[in-house]
């Protein structure tokens, strides 16, 4: 557990969004403002593509095969990353931070392209990685995420080329490969992890700088129905919260029915050295012999766990009767489950209604720690992760900000290239709501540039992200096609 937390908080740091996963392309050239960002897109009107589904950012059931994509996720990302030099990545990253037109045949000469198994394997049905959690517990590790953000920009550069060239479609169906990629590295089964959620929201991120790019490419399709594809919301924590309540129990399953367990004395001991080193227990001084150091440890710990158990129903008599160590670890997995559902039951909620259960949980347990009110179990193996859930909130958030600018371009088409003086004027499509705060995102126009603010539950409103759209109606509208590809 210790080594899923400490990558579980690395991947807090993570960018959030397209806009800080890389710099924003010269489709949406970003300026960084006192908070959040700001991106300008130059925008054409855009009608509905006829049949509305003609473009889809997930592989339609259609296009589905039968089988596991897991093992082929495996060899096809080894391939692709495997003989990929630093300087290469090096110059993908320039690359998709570059403004579209740099993105050349020429300049890509040399740098690795996506296998067209990738292709394949995320159009498989299903991706189940059967990890081992059970059998490992917090010693299991995950040694492939790393390789799985560097295969999607790999993807993310080959769908940047197709945009500059103007082969839309070859984009939205690399797009729609790396959209399924994206998802299929969550796990896509109950036993879902925090750390792969995380790296699928940064797969995202990755993904989501393209379709800025496309959108904001002249004569593009409508991708209104196409973004409505997407997963919401693309990285659902529930699961992996209730994951991680459940992974010490397996790691250490003494604990998992503590009050009850008949165990001897030397046993008790060697559970107790089990959560030493799964959880990294505090060793005492490094000239005491690790059974002395526990001993004092446990010594320091039983006058509260005694105290605990007294008031919580037990007898004088029943409390004297136990081992020592199990009365410290009744407490301590009392004392867990009390912060750990505090914390977690608030994934269950949708994001608006969490945050602030989550904040104030995050404040309390935080200046718990710090008056040494926490008892090791918590505090080793508790991951403060309410971070996690406004970071898969604004991938999600970013999807319906597209969303809602593909809406005013389909309105644009309608109405003789004008912009809506409202969100609500718009009664082609429904305009979605901004998840961060259940609230309709902001909006306002100026001639022909509108502004589409997404603000940010915090009140700093760091993670604000602000849409300048100049529409360009005298170019001539996106047209829709019928189901044989006949301009309508």
């Amino acid at each position: 557990m210790r080594s899923l937390i400490a990558l579980a908080a690395a991947m807090l740091c993570l960018p959030v969004c397209a806009a800080q996963e890389t710099p924003p392309s010269s489709a949406s050239r970003a300026s960084q403002p006192a908070a959040g960002k700001v991106f300008r897109l130059h925008i054409t009107p855009a009608a509905q593509p006829v049949p509305s589904l003609k473009y889809q950012l997930m592989p339609p059931l259609p296009d589905q095969t039968p089988g596991n994509a897991a093992m082929l996720y495996e060899t096809v990302v080894e391939g692709m990353t495997h003989n990929v030099s630093p300087q290469q990545f090096d110059q993908i990253e320039r690359l998709l931070a570059a403004d579209l037109k740099e993105v050349t045949r020429q300049a890509v000469t040399g740098l690795p392209s996506a296998a067209p198994d990738l292709e394949i394997a995320a159009r498989r049905e299903r991706c189940d990685w059967e990890l081992p959690w059970r059998e490992r517990g917090v010693s299991l590790v995950i040694p492939y995420l790393g390789r799985y953000r560097q295969a999607c920009r790999i993807l993310a550069l080959d769908i940047r080329l197709s945009i500059a060239e103007g082969r839309y479609d070859d984009a939205l169906h690399d797009l729609q490969t790396g959209f399924a990629f994206a998802h299929h590295t969550q796990g896509g089964t109950i036993e879902s992890i925090t750390i792969a959620d995380l790296v699928s929201i940064s797969m995202l991120s990755i993904l989501n700088n393209q379709v800025i790019d496309l959108i904001g490419s002249p004569g593009s399709p409508n991708l209104y129905w196409a973004l409505a594809t997407v997963p919401r919301p693309f990285a659902n924590l529930w699961p992996a919260m209730q994951m991680e309540r459940a992974l010490w129990q397996s790691s250490i399953p003494a604990l998992k029915n503590v009050e009850k367990a008949q165990l001897t004395d030397e046993q008790w001991r060697d559970v107790l050295r089990q959560i030493q080193n799964a959880f990294g227990l505090p060793r005492g001084p490094d000239f005491l012999p690790p059974d002395l150091g526990l001993a004092a440890f446990v010594a320091a710990g039983y006058p509260p766990a005694k105290q605990y158990l007294l008031a919580h129903g037990y007898s004088e008599q029943q409390v004297e009767n136990m081992p020592v160590i199990q009365v410290v670890l009744i407490h301590q997995v009392n004392q867990y489950s009390q912060w750990a559902d505090e914390e977690f039951r608030w994934f269950s909620l949708p994001f608006p209604q969490a945050y602030l259960g989550l904040e104030k949980w995050e404040a309390s347990f935080t200046q718990a720690v710090k008056q040494k009110k926490v008892g090791f179990l918590a505090q080793f193996t508790l991951p403060i992760i309410s971070h996690a859930y406004l970071r898969t909130t604004l991938a999600d958030r970013q999807i319906a900000a597209l969303q809602c600018i593909e809406a005013i371009r389909l309105y644009a088409a309608d109405h003789a290239g004008q912009l809506p003086r409202r969100l609500q004027d718009i009664t082609e499509v429904p305009v979605p709501e901004n998840p961060a705060t259940g609230k309709p995102f902001g909006y306002t126009v100026n001639g022909n540039t509108a502004v589409l603010e997404a603000v940010s539950p915090e009140p700093t409103q760091e993670h604000l992200e602000r849409y300048e759209l100049i529409l360009d109606s005298s170019k001539p509208a996106a047209a829709s096609t019928d189901a044989k590809g006949d301009a309508q």
